[in-house]
């Protein structure tokens, strides 16, 4: 990464960090305020909080795995969308996006009408979780420093922590490799005894026939 100075060699800094300037004291705060007292237009903790949440797995990646764990623990029966929705308390349209993507990926094979639902079309033996993870969450910025959009920490270009969490998170990544999803959904019989989802044999007459 190339830095970045401006005309009097100086390094500049993104316009997305707030700055001391920046700051100003809220009404009725006088010199001795406390730091909360100052603000920063256009920023609050939670706008904060929500750019860190990159430093883990996001929903997105979390609802897949589940959709093929449950897939993979009732194969070669079929789901629903409206299955994984009650058994979990998560709304139907995070899922829908979630199975979709996963039919095109050629994780899931998808069939419309009554008695339709989902199922896996490839061995769970030869899904590593890794590869998942890697589709998923497109790019793995573990920290905003890899973040080449959202990026706004000022020792970026001169940290040297950051080759450690690249590190780690090739790591994390070489983990998730080794270990498919057989692995994670073979004892399949609790998983859905927890769930309260009972596998029901697959029908041929129920299936309309309609493949995404």
């Amino acid at each position: 990464m190339k830095e970045q100075n401006d005309a009097g060699g100086r390094r500049r800094i993104p316009s997305s960090v707030p700055r001391p300037q920046d700051f100003r004291r809220t009404s009725g705060a006088g010199k001795n305020s406390s730091p909360s007292s100052l603000t920063c237009p256009g920023w609050s903790p939670e706008k904060d909080f929500e750019a860190n949440r990159a430093m883990r797995l996001t929903s997105y990646s979390n609802y897949t795995l589940r959709i093929l764990m449950i897939a993979a623990a009732r194969h070669p029966a079929l789901t629903t969308i409206q299955d994984v929705a009650d058994a979990f308390s998560i709304s139907k349209a995070h899922l829908v996006k979630c199975v979709h993507q996963l039919g095109l990926w050629g994780y899931l094979e998808t069939i419309r009408g009554n008695g339709g639902g989902f199922r896996l079309v490839r061995p769970a033996a030869t899904i590593s979780l890794g590869e998942v993870i890697r589709r998923t969450e497109d790019g793995f910025a573990i920290a905003e420093c890899f973040d080449d959009e959202a990026g706004a920490c000022p020792l970026t270009l001169r940290c040297r922590l950051r080759p450690a969490l690249l590190k780690s998170t090739e790591a994390f990544l070489s983990a998730l490799d080794e270990m498919t999803l057989a692995e994670i959904s073979d004892n399949g019989d609790d998983l859905l005894e927890v769930l309260d989802l009972k596998p029901t044999p697959p029908s041929g007459c129920r299936e309309a026939e309609a493949r995404r």
